[in-house]
This record gives structure tokens, C-alpha cells and sequence, in this order.
């Protein structure tokens, strides 16, 4: 693991907790519950990684009442520790570098607890894991999924889903049976709702000297004299298959929870590839299939959709119902930015929803680690472009205040990227005044004119960046224009725009803009159908001061 070694920050120290379990053990609902419980005056992020395209959990911890950061980062499509273990150091850089006091990591339910473990240790943190367990599914869990390597980093191990009718000792005596055996020190808890001491785990989680309710007097019953034959921590590498497949389906807007738990349920049993996880939204219901275990809740606002999981390759008969029951449209559309937008407006409401939904979800991090530049774009931005395009009106404003949230965290992400580390970005000055530029024209629309769907903590934010100044400081030190009608910020007409509403909210002067327009005339000489563009923008100008 040397290729992922870092320095951290000498002067900033930061806690890192994983929350671990197979697919289905509660890891959100805990997780959930854990960031409750964080002091008010500590700082935190989560990262949360699911293998399907869609990120359910990471949305469920972002939207959950109690939470108060804005760092929810969602790593999808692969497995944090392997496949994806770049994108997973990339997120612990932008945290320490934030300055953020503890990172909660919610690994997808088949990452190996020992690959997650030496990529932290590895950044120079210490690693604490809770590590759950599914009473329902234990002995399914340690075939067809990692369990034994989540439990080889463990410090306390949570058993949830137990019947309320049997006794502590006796659920965890069943567990551990079906188990490798403990180290004495790893600490045994139910992990019930309602019931367990949440702040007691946390603060056992953190290295707090506290006694867990049933901890230590569990392990000392249950596991005995056998446990001295364990295997003890460790960081070393874990051989494991990815024996799942994982796939992601926005629904038509007809399909009923009824109808997929009829279809589902059977799958569970089946011994060959056997249905891991299902969860999602249909008619207003989120549903949530483990086991043979399923719940569902309202979700009025859901947007139809469902994540697959099964234990090897997906059956094809499998794949052509799902492929029935899904929004053909949202799955299959493709081409330019502007083919997107433009062919999705003809579409139905609801596949038009399910479209920024998924969209919207695959914003990655700003920055990519492994070619050392910034993301210029992303498939994201068509979800956010779909939900305010002019003709969007019976788009409901919780799903565009959803899409105006991404879009506006990613682009303040990269603006801290170009910040504080440039040279990741660009390597000459001509490059930075052009991301410098872009960000405070598309923060500095977005921030005049839609600011009534804009909340006062993103708000606050986007103040503090002053994207009117990083639009006229980044526009007068540019060199070239690119003449690009794609973009934006290179139309007179859209910087103009910005620049009045910035003059009227007194963000800028008048010189400044006057300034801008002027440099766009000098940098358009060669372009006579722009250069006219710029005189009427700036004669524009003129009659409004």
C-alpha cells in the first residue's frame, strides 16, 4: 500500500471511524444515530460508498435531521480500499485539508475492513472500526460477502436485527458461534434501536475509557477460554472476490412497492446468485430488502428508483424484468450536454425528476488525483442544467433546490481546490485566471439570480467567496478566450448580466465592470461576431449606469 502513503498535516489531527458491516446490517441507521452524539463543538465529515451508480445512504445521512455537516462525500461505482481506493485518498485529503476534527467512513457493505484500514493507516491516522452484524444473516454473510475482514479490524462488534425476545447473552452467544473467533479486547454489543447507548459507542469508538452496557462482561461469557486462538488486529491484506454484481434502475413512475416486493422476495432464496440487497423508492414508498427481511416507509418526495444486489452475476430473467420496470428514458439517454437537456425536456415529468436524480448523484470530487487536474465537467451538470432549463417550470422546487445544492458544492469544492492548491489545477497563470473566472461567473449567476432557492448557510458560503470580485479579477488577467458558446461565462450577454446584479447589490464598482466589458472587446478583436456582441453589452451597460 506505499503508492497511497501521504503526510498528513503536522499541526491538525483527525479521527477516523468506520462504521463497517455486510450489505443490510444498519450501517447508515447507526451511522445515523453515531453523528447525533458528535459534541457541538467538533467538526465532522462523511464518506459514504455504495457500488451501485446511485447513492442512496449518502442522500439518507445528508437529509437526516440531525445533521450539521456539509462534507457528505458519496464514492460510488466501486469499492473504497480497492478499485476505488484513489478516490477514497483523495477524500481523506480534502478533509485533513479542510481541517475537519473526524471523518466517519461508511464503506459499501462488501469492502474488505483491512484494505479500508491500511489505506488510513497509510495517510498516518489511526483507525477505529465498529463492525456490525446482522443476526438474520450472519452465516449468509460470511460466504457471500467480506465479513471476516471487517471483523479482523474491528474494536467493538455490533450485532443488530436481533429478536427482542431472547436475551443479550443469548443472541450474542448465537452470533458469535457462527463467527471467527474474537480477540478479548474487542468489545460485544447489541445494537438495538431505542435501547442502545449510542454516546457509550461513540466515545468506546473514539478511545474514551468507557464501559459499554454490555461490552467487555459479553465477550469474557460468551467467547472464554477459546479466545487466546483468534486472530488478532491487523492491517495486512485481505484475499477477497467480489463475487456481487450491483446495479441501479430508475423506475417508471407506475411501479408499486407491492409489485417489487412480489417480484424480489423469491430471489433471496435463490441459492445459485442469491438477491443480497434491494432498496430504493416506488409510489411514494422507500423500501429496503435484506434477508428475507422487508420494510418500507413513505417517501412522498422519492423519486422512483432501486439499487440490486445480488451474490454473483444477476440472472438474466432478472435483468429483462427490471429492464421493464425501469425508465427506459432515463437509463438510455446520452449525447452532448446540450443534446441531453434539450431531448429531455419532452419527456415526462417524472422521468425528467428520475433523469436529475440520477444525474445530480454522480458528482464527483473536484479534483482528480490521478491525472492532477481538475474535473472541467461532469455528468452532474446535466441534471442540474435539465432542472432549471427555461422550460422546467413543473419541476418541483425541492428537486431544483436539490440540483442548485450540488451543483453549487462541487463548484465551491474546486474553488477551494484552486485556492489552496493550485498547481493541482494549473500549472501557469493563463489557467488559473480561467478557472478563476468561471467559478465566479457560475457561483455569481447562480448566487444573484436564484437566491431565493438558495439556503442561508450556502449562502454565507458563497458571500465569503466573493464571485463577482473572482469574476473581474479572473477576467482581467486572462490572455485568450476560447469562443466557446458552450460556456457561459465566455457570453457577453451572461457576464454582463452578473455584472449588473453584483453592481446593484454593491459587490462591485462600476469601474470594475466597465473594466471587464472592455477587456472582453480587447480579447474578441479577432472575432468580429463577438466583438459586436461586447460594444452592445458594454453600450448596455452604459444606459444602465
Amino acid at each position: 500500500m506505499e503508492k497511497y502513503k501521504q503526510t498528513p498535516s503536522n499541526d491538525h489531527s483527525l479521527e477516523v471511524l468506520g462504521v463497517l458491516g455486510p450489505l443490510g446490517a444498519g450501517k447508515t441507521t447507526t451511522l445515523n444515530q453515531l453523528i447525533e452524539r458528535v459534541p457541538v463543538d467538533t467538526s465532522y465529515a462523511v464518506v459514504v460508498n455504495d457500488v451501485g451508480q446511485d447513492n442512496v445512504d449518502a442522500r439518507r445521512i445528508a437529509q437526516h435531521p440531525a445533521n450539521r455537516s456539509e462534507q457528505i462525500i458519496p464514492l460510488t461505482a466501486g469499492c473504497i480500499g480497492c478499485s476505488d481506493a484513489t478516490q477514497f485518498q483523495a477524500a481523506l485529503d480534502r478533509v485533513r485539508d479542510a481541517g475537519i476534527d473526524m471523518l466517519f467512513i461508511e464503506p459499501t457493505g462488501i469492502a474488505p475492513g483491512t484494505e479500508i484500514a491500511e489505506v488510513v493507516s497509510s495517510s498516518g491516522y489511526d483507525f477505529s472500526a465498529l463492525a456490525l452484524v446482522n443476526a438474520r444473516t450472519a452465516s449468509r454473510d460470511m460466504h457471500y460477502q467480506v465479513l471476516p475482514s471487517q471483523l479482523a479490524v474491528a474494536d467493538i462488534v455490533g450485532i443488530t436485527h436481533t429478536p427482542n425476545d431472547r436475551t443479550a447473552l443469548t443472541v450474542i452467544d448465537s452470533v458469535l458461534e457462527q463467527l471467527p473467533a474474537l480477540p478479548p479486547e474487542v468489545a460485544v454489543e447489541l445494537i438495538r434501536p431505542g435501547s442502545t447507548d449510542y454516546t457509550e459507542v461513540l466515545a468506546r469508538l473514539r478511545g474514551v475509557e468507557r464501559q459499554l452496557h454490555l461490552g467487555q462482561r459479553a465477550v469474557a461469557q460468551v467467547c472464554g477460554s477459546h479466545c487466546h486462538d483468534h486472530h488478532h488486529h491487523s492491517h495486512s491484506h485481505c484475499d477477497h472476490d467480489h463475487n456481487v454484481s450491483a446495479q441501479s434502475f430508475a423506475l417508471r413512475g407506475d411501479v408499486t412497492s407491492a409489485q417489487l416486493h412480489d417480484f424480489l422476495m423469491p430471489l433471496t432464496q435463490d441459492s445459485s446468485a442469491p438477491l443480497l440487497r434491494a432498496k430504493g423508492v416506488a409510489a411514494g414508498r422507500r423500501f429496503d430488502l435484506v434477508g428475507d427481511e422487508w420494510n418500507e416507509q413513505p417517501e412522498p418526495e422519492g423519486v422512483p428508483r432501486i439499487n440490486v444486489i445480488f451474490g454473483g452475476h444477476m440472472p438474466q430473467h432478472v435483468a429483462t424484468t427490471m429492464q421493464a420496470l425501469a425508465c427506459q428514458e432515463a437509463m438510455t439517454v446520452q449525447g452532448t450536454k446540450k443534446d441531453i437537456v434539450a431531448s429531455v425536456r419532452e419527456l415526462p415529468l417524472a422521468d425528467r425528476i428520475a433523469i436529475i436524480e440520477q444525474r445530480i448523484q454522480q458528482y464527483p470530487a473536484p479534483i482528480s488525483r490521478v491525472h492532477g487536474e481538475l474535473i472541467t465537467d461532469c455528468e452532474a451538470d446535466e441534471g442540474y442544467e435539465i432542472a432549471f432549463w427555461r422550460q422546467s417550470d413543473d419541476i418541483p422546487d425541492n428537486i431544483k433546490r436539490q440540483a442548485l445544492e450540488h451543483y453549487l458544492a462541487f463548484r465551491l469544492a474546486g474553488l477551494s481546490e484552486l485556492q489552496t492548491h493550485p498547481e493541482s489545477i494549473a500549472h501557469d497563470d493563463e489557467k488559473r485566471a480561467y478557472w478563476q473566472r468561471r467559478y465566479g461567473a457560475t457561483l455569481g449567476w447562480n448566487y444573484y439570480h436564484l437566491t431565493d432557492m438558495i439556503d442561508p448557510a450556502m449562502q454565507q458560503r458563497i458571500t465569503a467567496a466573493q464571485p463577482a470580485q473572482l469574476l473581474c479579477e479572473g477576467f482581467m488577467a486572462l490572455e485568450h478566450l476560447t469562443f466557446d458558446e458552450g460556456r457561459a461565462e465566455e457570453k457577453p450577454e451572461f457576464v454582463s448580466a452578473v455584472l449588473r446584479a453584483a453592481l446593484a447589490a454593491k459587490d462591485v464598482t462600476s469601474e470594475q465592470c466597465q473594466a471587464v466589458l472592455h477587456r472582453g472587446q480587447l480579447l474578441s478583436a479577432q472575432h468580429p461576431e463577438y466583438i459586436q456582441r461586447w460594444q452592445q453589452a458594454a453600450a448596455s451597460f452604459e444606459r444602465v449606469l
